[in-house]
């Protein structure tokens, strides 16, 4: 099942909330009622996010923050991706419980709190979840974040969807082209991602970020179509 969701643009960075600081209780889950519809809990969850010039600043929403922390609570696998022109894994982890109830309260804090400095950015390329490497492969983070969590799986890419390397390169004119013959074209050149059986959410599809102008209302529609069918 595919969703889109549009990203919000703000400088803020919402983060998840240790066993502590939550103040919860050993094996509550989160409010599933704010996930979309398309997103399952308490499942491994893939985290692409393209943190690079030209698209918004990334914020998880109420309803990415849910998944995460029912992942969290469920001991299931979170895997983040960089989203660049080499998508990379930047973290896969999943929180091991204490022998009690109180080290594993311990044990969930410095799980999050490890998350949390990769989600904000920290000095380390190898583990820093902002670009890297030129350009934007958003075709091959969808391939990588798929491939790290089993079907039944949660895969949520947060990016504006405008590729800009071969096979997808949407400065060639792709937004005049019709979305069927592009993922044909896909497809016949063996470049469709496995998702088989994977929970598949975008978030902020045709939404830029000064310099990159503004897309018109038929164009944003047009990268989230191409998007769809690609999914």
């Amino acid at each position: 099942m595919i969703q889109i969701g549009r990203m919000r643009a703000t400088a803020a960075v919402v983060v998840l909330a240790g066993a502590t600081l939550a103040g919860c209780r050993q094996g509550a889950g989160p409010d599933t009622t704010a996930l979309p519809s398309c997103l399952v809990p308490n499942k491994p969850v893939a985290l692409a996010i393209g943190a690079r010039s030209n698209s918004p600043t990334q914020v998880l929403s109420t309803a990415v923050t849910n998944v995460l922390t029912s992942a969290v609570d469920a001991y299931q696998t979170i895997t983040l991706v960089r989203l660049d022109g080499k998508p990379t894994v930047v973290f896969s982890q999943a929180l091991t419980p204490g022998a009690n109830s109180q080290l594993t309260k311990v044990a969930k804090d410095t799980y999050v709190n490890n998350l949390n400095r990769v989600l904000q950015g920290p000095a380390q390329p190898t583990t820093d979840i902002r670009a890297q490497a030129p350009q934007a492969d958003v075709l091959d983070a969808l391939a990588e974040a798929a491939s790290t969590v089993p079907a039944g799986g949660d895969v949520i890419v947060m990016d504006s969807g405008l590729q800009t390397t071969e096979p997808l390169d949407f400065r060639t004119g792709l937004l005049s082209d019709d979305p069927s013959s592009i993922v044909d074209y896909l497809r016949q050149a063996g470049e469709l991602p496995p998702l088989q059986g994977r929970h598949v959410y975008f978030v902020g599809l045709g939404w830029t970020a000064s310099p990159q102008p503004v897309l018109s209302i038929s164009d944003r529609n047009k990268v989230v179509q191409i998007w769809e069918q690609i999914a």
